[in-house]
């Protein structure tokens, strides 16, 4: 008789981390019952576990529990750790002249708010400061000195997601502010010297879309990073699994014609995802992507069977250790559950499409998949899930992936020989401009589910993994949580449409 489940130590050791962070984030509230609710809940389990199928194991089921509640333990450290760092270099009320870097650039109907790091004010280093409504000059990675009334940042109830994300000081009032040069940062030097290429070698609209695709950073784009959502394409501006597969995909051919040894060349590939991560501002989705290339590399490389899963889960605990808060943004969310989607989702969705070539059958349930996974997230944090995005992405994903590559042309060439970036850039500029002008047709149009209950995801999301394969259930089982999931879809696109 098959298990209902696997059991997976990494993926559990993923899981435990992250309720550790989950509940920290109360820490205002429950105080030391932080640290007492995790130890107790894993102890719990362990116990009914023990006393119900594993009575002979008793020793090694304590030795399981007291490590994953060390795990739990460690994540609430780490968010507790970094809120309370950010809240210790706190500027007390009042204003100052600050020196400081961009380092977050948000724009959105004509509201721009931005993040401060490396802040010096009087010769003393200060913790980061967030920015509201700022309406002066400065681009990502530019470093500003500023004049601003500041306020330190103070939780209430839970921590605040300003401390969570390292910012220790909050200001609406800018009196002065000046551009005083470029950041050190090697990121900052990726992103201008992706700026000068494409906005040297491209009409400036699709320069925009460019760069954002290329780097993602989106904080120039105007009405057409609007286009692209409404479109349900606006996926391809988070660096992500679609870039850095593709330059994975690009490396293991280059390399495999210099015929390498496949530890060296798994080495190289690794090196060069993680520092293409890092030039694209270390996003939960590039680290994610990274990480679960190099793993695949590896375990290629020494004959093994890659594991999707706990390739997955690897990569889950490097990004929240390195930075805890980030399981509290959309991007980790959506990043992590898509991408966990394709893995268990896309082969019981495939043998319904059996029917078809493989390959094809393989790219529709990859995109459903996807789409399951993500249109309930999309409809709750942003408002609204377009209907047009399975069949945008079904007709554009192949075209945007080549026009990816197109642009790294354009990057290198266009880097080294500035006299030839226009005509580096032509191919990929024709394309960007057709996508551009059928994303602004498609968005003025396009039909979208704006309804999702919150409350519905914990039965949507449940019947995801029970309808996959990660759990050992029947055929009629699958078919009636898929059924359930499309039902419920169907169920919010009626009431978003009357």
């Amino acid at each position: 008789m098959k298990k209902l489940i696997n059991f997976r130590p990494i993926t559990l050791t993923g899981v435990c981390f992250a309720v550790g962070i989950f509940i920290a984030d109360f820490f205002p509230t429950l105080k030391a019952w932080t640290f007492i609710i995790p130890v107790f809940a894993v102890i719990l389990v362990a116990a009914l576990y023990a006393a119900f199928y594993k009575k002979k194991k008793v020793l090694k089921i304590s030795l399981a529990a007291l490590y994953f509640s060390a795990v739990c333990l460690l994540g609430a450290g780490s968010l507790l750790l970094k809120a309370n760092i950010a809240e210790s270099r706190a500027l007390s009320a009042g204003t100052y002249l600050v020196t400081g870097e961009i380092t977050e650039y948000y724009s959105d109907d004509g509201n721009t708010n931005i993040v401060l790091g490396n802040c010096v004010s009087g010769g003393k280093k200060t913790g980061n400061i967030y920015v509201s409504g700022f309406s002066g000059e400065g681009k990502l990675y530019e470093t500003l000195e500023i004049s601003l009334k500041v306020s330190p940042v103070k939780s209430d109830g839970r921590i605040s997601g300003l401390l969570k994300r390292g910012v220790s000081s909050y200001s609406d009032t800018v009196y002065y502010s000046a551009v005083k040069g470029e950041s050190g940062a090697l990121s900052g030097k990726f992103l201008r010297i992706a700026e000068e290429t494409f906005y040297g070698g491209m009409n400036e609209r699709e320069a925009r879309v460019a760069t954002a695709m290329f780097t993602g950073a989106t904080y120039g784009m105007r009405s057409e990073k609007e286009w692209y959502r409404a479109a349900g394409l606006s996926h391809i501006f988070a660096v992500s699994g679609l870039h850095v597969g593709m330059l994975f995909g690009a490396l293991s051919f280059v390399l495999s014609l210099l015929r390498l040894k496949r530890i060296p060349k798994a080495a190289i590939i690794g090196a060069a995802v993680v520092f293409y991560a890092y030039l694209c501002g270390l996003s939960a989705s590039c680290v994610r992507a990274a990480v679960m290339c190099t793993v695949f590399a590896f375990t290629s490389a020494l004959g093994e069977k890659p594991d999707r899963i706990n390739s997955i889960s690897v990569a889950f605990i490097i990004v929240l250790a390195i930075d805890p808060a980030d399981m509290f943004s959309v991007g980790f969310i959506l990043s992590f559950t898509v991408s966990l989607s394709l893995i268990i989702l896309s082969s019981p969705i495939k043998r319904a499409f059996k029917f078809l070539p493989d390959k094809l059958s393989s790219l529709f349930s990859g995109l459903i998949a996807a789409e399951l996974a993500s249109a309930p997230i999309c409809i709750i944090k942003f408002g609204s899930f377009p209907l047009s995005a399975l069949v945008m992405n079904l007709l554009f994903l192949p075209i945007l992936s080549f026009v990816y590559y197109f642009l790294w042309i354009t990057f290198v060439f266009g880097a080294v020989f500035p006299a030839v970036r226009e005509v580096a850039a032509y191919i990929p500029s024709l394309f960007l401009f057709g996508t551009d002008e059928i994303a602004k047709f498609v968005s003025a149009f396009s039909p979208a589910i704006t309804v999702f209950p919150p409350a519905l995801c914990s039965l949507y999301y449940p019947a995801a993994v029970f309808g996959s394969d990660i759990v050992n259930t029947g055929k009629k089982i699958k078919a009636a949580c898929f059924f359930a999931m499309i039902l419920s879809l169907a169920a919010c696109a009626f009431v978003s449409f009357i």
